[in-house]
């Protein structure tokens, strides 16, 4: 039973439209932007040129999916290098500041 909810609430997810996905994670990142703009000053990541992923997860506090779902909407810019994904740490800057991003 609880795998059959568990199927719904996943394909749910699936029946979002763009614009309803788009406004889903603009909520949850405004939620928490006032933590992340402390870490940007915080964190010394930021001296770095480019971050990793798992570097950008740990930042948003999100998984690896919800990157991936983030790059394919269009929030997030990356860098592919072989087999590996990076992002530029200007634009994740750009993206933690901009109004209109989120």
């Amino acid at each position: 039973m609880e795998n059959s909810k568990r199927n719904q609430e996943e394909e749910q997810i699936f029946n979002l439209k763009v614009s309803e996905l788009k406004e889903l994670i603009k909520s949850v990142v405004l939620e928490n932007l006032p933590t992340h703009k402390t870490n940007l000053k915080k964190e010394s990541i930021f001296d770095k040129p480019i971050l990793t992923l798992k570097e950008v997860m740990k930042l948003f506090g999100v998984t690896r999916q919800t990157i991936y779902t983030w790059i394919s909407v269009g929030f997030l810019k990356r860098k592919k290098i072989g087999g590996s994904i990076f992002f530029k740490t200007s634009e994740i800057i750009k993206t933690l500041n901009s109004s209109d991003t989120f």
